[in-house]
C-alpha cells in the first residue's frame, strides 16, 4: 500500500501549477531532508531492541525525541538564508527559480522530521510488542487521507505542486502518527521483573 504514495505525489505534482519547476525543486528539497530522516528511520532498530516495558519505552521515547530535536535544529540551521543559499547553490547545484522553490519546499519539510521521529518510535514499539497489525492500519489511514488531500489541493489550490504534495503528505502523516500513537497508548505493558 505504501508503495502507492510516491507515485501519487508525483502525479499530483504533475497536475498542479508549474509542474516541471516543482518536480525539479521537490527532488532537491527531499534529498536534503532525507539527511535528517534517515538516522531517525534507522534508530527504529534501537527502539525494537530496547522498548521491552513501560520504563524502557519512556527512555527510548526520550532518546528518539532528543534525536529528532537535534535533526530539526540541524535542518533549521541549513534553512537559514545565507546557509541555504550556499548549500543549494554550491552543494546541490541548483540556481534561479528552482533553487528558490527548493529552499521554500525544504523549509516546509522540516516538520516531517519530527513526524519521522515519532513514526520510528511507534513502529519500533509496536514491532517489539508484536502489534504489527496497527502498522498496516496506520498505513491505510495515511492512504485514505493523502489521495483526497492531493485531489483537493490540485483542484482548488493555485500554488506550485511542491507545496500541495508536502501539505498532503503532512496531513497523511499526521493521520498515520495519530493511529500509531493510539495503538501504543493501548499496549498492555509487561511488568518488569525485579532481580534480587
Amino acid at each position: 500500500l505504501m508503495a502507492t504514495i510516491e507515485p501519487a505525489l508525483q502525479t499530483g505534482m504533475a497536475r498542479s501549477a508549474q509542474p516541471t519547476l516543482s518536480l525539479a525543486a521537490y527532488a532537491v528539497a527531499v534529498s536534503l531532508a532525507w539527511l535528517a530522516r534517515t538516522p531517525l528511520w534507522n534508530a527504529q532498530q534501537i527502539v525494537i531492541s530496547q522498548a521491552t516495558d513501560r520504563p524502557s519505552y519512556h527512555q527510548t521515547r526520550r532518546f528518539m525525541l532528543s534525536l529528532g530535536s537535534v535533526m530539526i535544529a540541524f535542518m533549521t540551521l541549513l534553512s537559514s538564508p545565507w546557509i541555504a543559499d550556499t548549500v543549494f547553490t554550491h552543494l546541490m547545484g541548483v540556481h534561479g527559480a528552482v533553487k528558490h522553490l527548493a529552499i521554500s519546499g525544504f523549509r516546509w519539510l522540516i516538520p516531517l522530521i519530527f513526524f519521522q521521529a515519532l513514526r520510528s518510535l511507534y513502529y519500533g514499539v509496536l514491532t517489539r510488542q508484536n502489534q504489527t497489525r496497527h502498522l498496516q492500519y496506520a498505513s491505510i489511514a495515511r492512504i485514505l487521507i493523502i489521495f483526497p488531500a492531493l485531489a483537493l489541493g490540485v483542484s482548488f489550490l493555485k500554488v506550485e505542486g511542491i507545496f500541495i504534495i508536502i501539505w498532503a503528505n503532512m496531513l497523511s502523516e499526521i493521520a498515520e502518527i495519530t493511529w500509531l500513537n493510539r495503538a501504543v497508548a493501548r499496549i498492555p505493558w509487561q511488568t518488569a521483573i525485579l532481580k534480587s
